[in-house]
């Protein structure tokens, strides 16, 4: 069959649009997406009419056909802090996964973080008499059930746990008609944020966009804008505007010394100070929290005492030792296992806590730093605290300095601290124990204990960041 050189010409031509045509589809199936903002209601980063690219690749290619392949993906990625989420409309029940509006919001917490919320459902950082943390669920952790929790975890089980029945009365949460006070959920979740107050169109108002893969589409870009507006800012995804007025300026810092699992005053500075210096070039004192730790027992407060060896006098903290003098390890991981062992969150932290009395370390500074590092990541505040080099000028670095005002033999006036009372296991028998190692705080409270640092600052800095694992928009 003979076939002319124009025929060929088109027949090659139509062979180049359709591989062009399959490549696209390709593309758009399993790669990237493109989307057109269509809500009349601007987020901080995107407004009606912009153009959107989203990655398919993001979080693990999600397959096509929903329907045949259950929303799989190949592969798996989970979204970081401030990443802008396109996924499918979370409490849309009535149409299939695939069917429903994609949305586009940034992901402002992450499973286990802490979000603030106002009575009104205002998402704040500033430390205040109305906000309260509400801990986004994270697969197989316990959240505790508040009255301002309920509603949200209550929405969230009926949406995303199906093998349960949640309903409210009052502030009372019950699941398959038994009333409980903490939920264990079957997977993570992520709080969702249009990055404004005046645009709701995230978990505020359809709650929490679930881990499993169908629900979230990948990451979103910005391929087109209308206009010029407020930008974000590279730090932790917080929303800045362009013209903002500055702020006056106040003191941002603090200094503290080292402390074996430290008492609450201690922990309320990390709250409202951006950035925490810890001093390891002070000459060691005897009888301070830098060695000792004072818990409740059933007998009364007891302290709790590291032995150490000094090479010589005037010894610098970073230089101090541990001895093994007395078996101290052992008598310490007794005395908290018999002192809390009947707490409501000791089995979910005895875990992390109690091997550090397993483990050999060298220095004071070492074992006291790590173990601080850890307990801020059980109650999620955000640990970045740095170990000066030299003896800290607290004028220099323009810092309050709190290095020996935190004592318990003679503390110093803190008018920034207000102990506040909480659930203590002896409380009964003995009456509340006020500034006792944050030890006491964990094990009784949980992540709940949050809000007792929150409520213990009595001045808060409105202007610091509280120095969360989540960075809450201005």
């Amino acid at each position: 069959m003979h076939i002319s050189g124009r025929t060929r010409e088109i027949l090659r031509t139509l062979a180049v649009f359709l591989a062009a045509c399959l490549v696209l589809c390709l593309i758009r199936l399993f790669f990237f997406s493109l989307y057109t903002v269509s809500s009349p209601r601007p987020t901080a980063e995107f407004q009606a009419g912009d153009r959107l690219l989203v990655s398919r690749t993001s979080y693990g290619v999600r397959l096509p056909f929903p329907e045949y392949t259950n929303y799989r993906r190949l592969g798996s990625g989970m979204p970081e802090r401030g990443d802008w989420m396109a996924f499918n409309m979370p409490y849309d029940s009535l149409n299939e996964i695939s069917n429903r509006t994609v949305c586009i919001a940034q992901c402002l917490a992450l499973p286990g973080d802490t979000v603030w919320l106002t009575k009104d459902m205002k998402v704040s950082r500033r430390q205040s008499k109305d906000s309260y943390p509400f801990v986004v669920p994270a697969k197989g952790r316990r959240v505790s059930i508040t009255k301002w929790n309920a509603r949200l975890v209550c929405n969230t089980i009926n949406l995303h746990e199906p093998c349960h029945c949640a309903e409210l009365k009052g502030d009372t949460l019950l699941i398959d008609g038994h009333t409980t006070n903490y939920v264990v959920f079957t997977q993570d979740y992520f709080w969702v944020f249009s990055g404004m107050q005046s645009n709701t169109d995230d978990s505020r108002s359809y709650g929490l966009v679930p881990q499993k893969p169908y629900h979230r589409q990948g990451n979103a870009h910005s391929l087109f804008r209308k206009a010029r507006r407020t930008r974000l800012s590279p730090h932790k995804g917080g929303q800045v505007l362009q013209n903002s007025p500055k702020q006056p300026e106040m003191k941002q810092s603090v200094l503290l010394s080292s402390a074996y699992l430290p008492p609450v005053q201690w922990f309320t500075k990390l709250m409202v100070y951006e950035n925490v210096f810890v001093e390891q070039c002070d000459h060691y004192i005897k009888q301070t929290y830098r060695n000792r730790c004072v818990i409740a027992t059933q007998a009364g407060v007891q302290a709790l005492t590291i032995p150490v060896t000094l090479p010589g006098n005037k010894c610098p903290m970073r230089d101090v030792k541990i001895s093994e003098h007395g078996n101290w390890r052992h008598l310490h991981r007794l005395s908290l296992v018999s002192a809390y062992e009947n707490s409501p969150f000791f089995e979910f932290y005895a875990d992390d806590l109690l091997p550090f009395y397993e483990k050999s370390y060298e220095f004071l500074i070492d074992f006291n730093q790590e173990l601080t590092a850890k307990v801020c990541e059980l109650l999620d505040i955000d640990y970045n605290a740095v170990l000066t080099k030299e003896y800290a000028n607290a004028d220099a670095l323009d810092a309050d300095d709190y290095r020996d005002a935190i004592n318990p033999k003679h503390p110093s006036k803190d008018p920034d601290f207000v102990p506040q009372e909480y659930y203590q296991v002896f409380a009964q028998r003995n009456g509340f124990k006020a500034n006792l190692s944050v030890a006491d705080l964990l094990f009784n409270e949980g992540q709940e204990g949050i809000i007792t640092l929150q409520k213990s600052c009595a001045q808060p800095n409105n202007e610091l960041n509280l120095r969360r694992g989540v960075l809450h928009t201005p």
